[in-house]
């Protein structure tokens, strides 16, 4: 009877077990908890803050609590972003979505201890990291012990450190001065460059001191009141004059010698034109000196001689009464923006050029009376590369007013130019074509020949104004007037 019993009770009981099910199949419902139907990494973050299991993995991956794992886990098995899209469906949270914990970071330590940790352009420890110039407690003294001085000054708004800036030059010794694109120093090229009316010595490339910079009026209020006193004061050292004119039209009657190797700047002050008219000779330059000069008037017997030195005018004046406007020996002359004429009695030329000479002439009036040429060569051998350009060179005698063959002539204006090639016939000249030629005053006239105003062509190292400051046009070959003077 046993074995007949156990299965009908086994079919009963299984029959009673499967009625109180529902009709038909089961039901699986997902876990609402779990990480990949929440937030994926995010969710996992929160749960596990200490960041053991930081990725989420989709719930048929995993049957780690709540499906967060150690590693993150292929992208078809991660979900990085929950919501029951995988990696492959959705992985826009991958790097973002753990903002608050991932993995534990190592620990490096500072940047920097010492300067020597970092290199440019943030050459300086700074807190620990590695800083500019500019971040430093006292920035130029870190350029200057970081460079052993070479390179002083913190340039703030780069943070470099440099040379020198516009607002310090300490650095610039021998006279040097700072180029502001650079900010290096360089030697100087333009008196205007150095500091305290000092002038260029143009030669070397060096400011003249500025504790020997004195200034002359004989009408009071100035340091000397004569160019003599002045000329005492720099004994035989080198300096710079700025003379006042006198209140007067009479000018200083006296002169200035200079010889030796010394450099002396003399300048008219500024918006003056002072007159020197000494006997025997306004300003006379020997053995070796190196003299500039601006806005000058000299009316000596003999206006300038130079002899065996290096001479520069800018915007001067000469106007001799007996003999020579400007002699030059064994010279080095540069002329810029002057006007020369002869003496009314001539028995010189305007500017007459003896032995080896090396000339540079651009934009001046050479005026010569009589039958003296404006130009004239007494057996001077003249070094190659001097030239005489747009120049007015003319006479109002019957000889030619250039007679001196060798300097290149270029654009200038000429009162027959066959045989000069690139210069320009402007006609016999008559006095009327100048303000006041007999006073030494050969600005243009409205009856300047037409030619005149064309003649010249400015190139780059041409002065970029005329004889009183007016601009002139500065694109390179531009037709300009020829001479120191330009109409308005």
């Amino acid at each position: 009877m046993t074995p007949a019993f156990r299965p009908l009770s086994f079919a009963i009981l299984l029959g009673f077990a499967i009625g109180l099910l529902p009709a038909g199949c089961v039901e699986n419902r997902p876990n609402p908890e779990h990480c990949s139907n929440q937030q994926g990494d995010a969710s996992c973050a929160e749960r596990f803050p200490g960041g053991d299991r930081p990725a989420c993995a989709m719930l048929t991956c995993s049957s780690e609590p709540w499906g967060c794992v150690a590693e993150p886990p292929a992208a078809d098995c991660h979900s990085p972003c929950g919501e029951g899209a995988s990696a492959s469906e959705n992985s826009i949270c991958l790097g973002t979505a753990d903002d608050t914990d991932t993995t534990t970071e190592t620990e490096s330590g500072p940047e920097c201890t010492v300067d020597e940790d970092c290199a440019a352009p943030t050459p300086f420890c700074v807190g620990q990291v590695c800083g500019s110039c500019d971040q430093t407690e006292d920035p130029d003294a870190a350029c200057a012990d970081a460079s052993a001085g070479a390179t002083p000054v913190c340039l703030g708004l780069e943070g470099v450190c440099v040379e020198c800036t516009a607002d310090n030059t300490s650095s610039c010794e021998a006279q040097l001065v700072c180029d502001l694109e650079t900010h290096a120093c360089v030697p100087c090229t333009a008196h205007d460059q150095c500091e305290g009316g000092a002038g260029c010595d143009l030669v070397l490339g060096e400011c003249l001191p500025a504790d020997a910079v004195w200034h002359v009026d004989g009408d009071g209020g100035q340091d000397f009141l004569t160019i003599g006193e002045a000329l005492a004061a720099l004994g035989n050292g080198s300096g710079t004059l700025i003379i006042h004119a006198l209140a007067t039209e009479e000018g200083y009657v006296e002169g200035i010698s200079v010889a030796g190797d010394r450099a002396l700047a003399v300048f008219g002050a500024d918006g003056e034109r002072p007159i020197l008219f000494q006997t025997p000779v306004s300003l006379e330059v020997a053995n070796g000196a190196r003299v500039y000069t601006r806005g000058l008037t000299l009316r000596g017997e003999d206006a300038a001689l130079i002899s065996a030195s290096h001479v520069e005018f800018d915007s001067v004046s000469f106007a001799p009464q007996i003999r020579s406007a400007l002699r030059v020996e064994d010279s080095v002359l540069r002329m810029r923006n002057s006007m020369v004429r002869t003496t009314l009695d001539p028995i010189y030329p305007a500017i007459e050029l003896v032995g080896a000479c090396d000339i540079d002439i651009r934009y001046a009036t050479v005026l010569g009376f009589g039958d003296q040429p404006a130009v004239a060569c007494q057996g001077a051998l003249l070094v190659p590369g001097s030239r005489i350009r747009n120049s007015m060179l003319v006479n109002l005698g019957v000889p030619p007013a250039v007679q001196c063959a060798s300097p290149a002539y270029e654009h200038n204006g000429l009162e027959d130019a066959t045989g000069f090639l690139d210069n320009t016939t402007i006609g016999d000249a008559t006095a009327q074509w100048f303000v006041d030629p007999l006073y030494g005053d050969l600005h243009l006239s409205i009856v300047a020949p037409v030619s005149s105003a064309t003649a010249a062509s400015w190139s780059v190292g041409d002065p970029l104004v005329d004889y009183d400051g007016d601009p002139r046009p500065t694109i390179e070959a531009s037709p300009d007037f020829v001479g120191a003077d330009r109409l308005p």
